[in-house]
């Protein structure tokens, strides 16, 4: 195996952390008009 590419594992991080962002948002979304 070699070892990760830095690149390929920021890229990952990142589009896992926005992905999670925009669940996150929009749930809070969801829930904001559901108690409102």
């Amino acid at each position: 195996m070699k070892p990760m590419d830095n690149r390929f594992v920021i890229r990952v991080t990142l589009l896992t952390g926005v992905a999670i962002g925009l669940y996150l948002g929009a749930t809070l979304t969801v829930l904001a008009y559901a108690i409102l």
